[in-house]
């Protein structure tokens, strides 16, 4: 007699086309029978196209942009009598403070799909942290780093499985030959990110010689003063704003004519997604500057980094896989094969599964 299939819930703020790769292993895998439930919209990722997937529509309320409440997840769940909740683990979403020990009296386990610590935390918000932590079964990590700051900060090593972090694999490659000099940014135009950075770096490899173009290819609040930044350094001529791109078509072309992608600082995805397509990245030396998304990056292989930071030192490293194009066709392959095995939703879908049934 074969065993009966475990009804796994996934709860997500709102269901990003980011994540259809995994969502759909997901779904595919038969040792599960998969219920989404999630909102629709989230502050500061306005315009990020929604993932094709039935779902439960819960209403999000949020509070500050940061802080949410879903209404009537508990019902919802409850209704569906799932045997294990995934829950998107982060600390500030006040229902899933409520519901996840309301499901785990129930009979059911709770796991966190989070990013966990990316650096070492004091005071209340570590406190915070921990306790959120310990509303579930087994944290789902995105990387190594994650996992050793949990351990850190007194979290069961029992308790963790890193499941790593996941994109749709793209097309083919649609062009064969990258352009020298061509510098490509992949990102939401905020503060955070140093965009700055890129731009006066470039201006800094013109002013020696050394002919690179950026491509900016994202939206946000800092539009403006990257702008006016390019035309106060003389650069306004090699930096080209194309605004928000969702389509994979696109995206594929943007990362397959550039030579290099800069990302400097607070990387996430756009790591793993530059990769994937076969274009090297520089970006900062600083893993806790980072999301855990920059363990993907293998300095010299598929990019390096530079000193966090350091206007100089990024130009020159861009000058390096930039202007003498570095990462030829061959290298280009290999760089894309490893990076779609090591960011495969195949991959992190059959961890997230196992570490499910693991809890019974």
């Amino acid at each position: 007699m074969s065993k009966p299939t475990t009804r796994l819930c996934v709860v997500y703020h709102f269901l990003p086309n980011y994540r259809q790769g995994v969502f759909d292993a997901l779904v595919e895998d038969p040792r599960v029978d998969v219920h989404f439930l999630a909102g629709s919209e989230r502050p500061g990722q306005e315009g990020v196209p929604e993932a094709d997937l039935e779902h439960t529509h819960l209403e999000n309320r949020w509070i500050l942009g940061r802080v949410l409440w879903q209404r009537r997840l508990v019902s919802e769940l409850r209704a569906l009598e799932p045997d294990a909740v995934v829950y998107l683990g982060s600390w500030t979403y006040l229902s899933t403070w409520w519901s996840a020990p309301l499901i785990r009296r129930s009979g059911a386990s709770v796991l966190f799909w989070t990013h966990g610590w990316t650096r070492r935390e004091t005071g209340v918000r570590r406190q915070a942290r921990v306790a959120f932590y310990s509303l579930a079964d087994r944290l789902l990590l995105y990387g190594d780093l994650g996992r050793r700051l949990a351990v850190e900060h007194g979290v069961p090593g029992g308790k963790l499985t890193v499941v790593g972090n996941s994109l749709p694999e793209p097309a083919p490659s649609i062009v064969d030959v990258a352009e020298p000099g061509l510098v490509l940014w992949v990102a939401r135009l905020l503060p955070a990110k140093r965009l700055d950075l890129a731009v006066r770096a470039v201006a800094h490899a013109n002013e020696k010689g050394h002919d690179l173009r950026l491509r900016i290819v994202g939206d946000g609040p800092g539009l403006s003063e990257a702008t006016e930044l390019a035309g106060e350094l003389g650069v306004r001529s090699n930096v080209e704003f194309l605004g928000a791109v969702h389509e994979p078509e696109r995206l594929h072309e943007e990362f397959s004519r550039a030579s290099v992608t800069v990302v400097p600082d607070f990387g996430g995805l756009t790591i793993p997604h530059a990769l994937m397509h076969g274009c090297p990245v520089v970006a900062n030396d600083d893993p806790t500057a980072n999301g855990p998304d920059y363990e993907y990056l293998h300095a010299d292989f598929d990019g390096t980094h530079f000193a966090a930071g350091d206007t100089e030192d990024l130009a020159d490293r861009l000058i390096t896989w930039a202007v003498s194009n570095r990462a030829g066709s061959e290298q280009r392959d290999r760089i894309a094969e490893r990076a779609r095995n090591e960011a495969s939703p195949l991959r992190s879908a059959k961890r997230i599964v196992d570490a499910v049934l693991e809890l019974g």
